[in-house]
């Protein structure tokens, strides 16, 4: 009886101690290593050391691209601080509130386009200097780990924002960020080009319509005769007008269209919010007296405004209504 006893302790003195030593590797392999010996705050700790989308060879290419792409833009930079009417960029970036949609997003200035903002700036280009009237800003971002470009021609201390779906912008930019070379677009190689295909753009998308330059109050890809099927047009000039001082219209400026009613209040057409690839602009008139103002879809070529968008989508085009009375049926053409 004693000597049962004696080697039952033993049983259950070893079975502890294999307990322990269990428990004890367990726990150490659980808090402190990732199945490949490194503990886990290491691991975090290269990770974020290691993740990077921008540095300077990055930022000269991009810097190069954008001198060619319009030479009236400049670099904002930490060391070269821009004007861009009520803020200093990049010096006020941190003090500045955004918005998309008319909903509020969070962006900072990012030496390596990491970090906890919704939308991380690596570059900043505006044309202030060079055109007041037609400022725009544009800046280069990192959102949700894509690089993302947003443009505004807000004129106040709080900026509304849009992403920029400009092809040619859009394209070279990620190869930036891609460690890759941009596709410089000479003049003369430009020229060369555009006489062997009419998809050849240097500043616009291959539509004809820049939705960038549009939001910009630039609206120089609208300019012309757009047809619908019935033989009705809208005529688009290269004059603009500015809205009415004191009025709360959307639009801050519209280009004029031609054979309006009104001398001292025309017909105008301006840009407005992005809706995926296209834009929901809106037309009608600045009188105060009339109030009159109704929805227009701009779209570019090769993009349906929704599922149901029937008209030729092989075409630039203005759909009246934005698209509420149909989209074939109040679709107008470039001529």
């Amino acid at each position: 009886m004693k000597q049962g006893s004696s080697k039952n302790k033993i049983i259950g003195w070893i079975i502890g101690v294999v307990v322990v030593i269990v428990v004890a590797f367990g726990g150490y392999r659980l808090f402190y290593s990732n199945g490949n010996g490194q503990s886990k705050g290491s691991e975090t700790s290269s990770s974020k050391q290691t993740k990077t989308y921008w540095n300077s060879s990055k930022d000269k290419k991009l810097k190069n691209f954008m001198n060619e792409w319009d030479d009236g833009y400049q670099q904002a930079t930490r060391n070269h601080q821009l004007d861009y009417h009520q803020i200093s960029v990049p010096k006020d970036i941190k003090t500045t509130s955004f918005s998309m949609n008319d909903k509020e997003v969070t962006a900072e200035w990012s030496k390596r386009g990491t970090g906890t903002k919704d939308y991380e700036i690596v570059a900043a280009y505006t044309n202030y200097d060079s055109d007041v009237d037609n400022a725009n800003l544009y800046l280069f971002t990192i959102h949700n780990d894509a690089p993302t470009i947003l443009q505004t021609s807000s004129t106040s201390e709080k900026l509304k924002v849009t992403t920029v779906h400009d092809e040619d912008l859009l394209t070279n930019f990620e190869k930036v960020v891609d460690g890759k070379t941009p596709t410089y677009r000479s003049s003369s190689s430009a020229d060369s080009e555009s006489s062997g295909s009419d998809s050849s753009q240097t500043k616009v998308s291959s539509s004809g319509l820049s939705l960038t330059e549009i939001a910009a109050n630039n609206f120089s890809s609208l300019v012309g005769t757009w047809k619908n099927d019935n033989g009705e047009t809208i005529e688009v000039t290269n004059q603009t007008m500015d809205k009415p001082a004191g009025t709360n219209w959307a639009l801050s400026k519209g280009a004029v269209l031609a054979n309006s009613k009104s001398s001292e209040y025309p017909d105008v057409i301006g840009g407005g919010n992005m809706i995926g690839d296209y834009m929901q602009g809106a037309y009608g008139t600045f009188d105060p007296q009339s109030m009159s103002m109704s929805p227009i879809a701009i779209v570019p070529a090769g993009v349906k405004a929704t599922s149901a968008d029937d008209s030729d989508s092989s075409r630039d085009r203005l759909i009246s209504g934005g698209g509420q009375g149909g989209y074939a049926t109040e679709a107008y053409y470039r001529e």
